[in-house]
């Protein structure tokens, strides 16, 4: 079976938007396949930082299913929010995460300068 394609913006809104460092410290704890970004986390280290592990952890170990679906669980509220989390078309993805910049000559010239 392939592999899902994540939207990993709306699930870093998810979980910034939706969580604050001491609750993303829980949902690692939550998890036991997880546990090893909790490990990995120093005291101070801020909700940022902790979200890029937790999601850079998640999609090496196959393990964003479980973590969307804790996450679902705990605030239901804010998961249906920043839906959709699985891409139908994977190339959605690339297009999602890379601003389209227009060539020059697709340009007026007042635009171009």
């Amino acid at each position: 079976m392939a592999q899902q394609s994540y939207n990993l913006a709306d699930i870093r809104n998810l979980l910034t938007q939706g969580s604050n460092d001491r609750e993303l410290r829980r949902l690692c704890f939550g998890l036991p396949n997880l546990r090893p970004v909790l490990d990995g986390l120093a005291q101070g280290t801020g909700k940022d930082q902790i979200v890029d592990e937790l999601i850079e952890y998640a999609e090496q170990h196959v393990q964003m299913g479980e973590l969307l679906a804790l996450v679902q669980e705990r605030n239901p509220e804010r998961y249906d929010l920043h839906s959709p989390y699985i891409l139908k078309d994977p190339t959605l993805a690339i297009q999602k995460q890379a601003p389209v910049i227009p060539s020059a000559t697709s340009l007026t010239p007042a635009q171009q300068y």
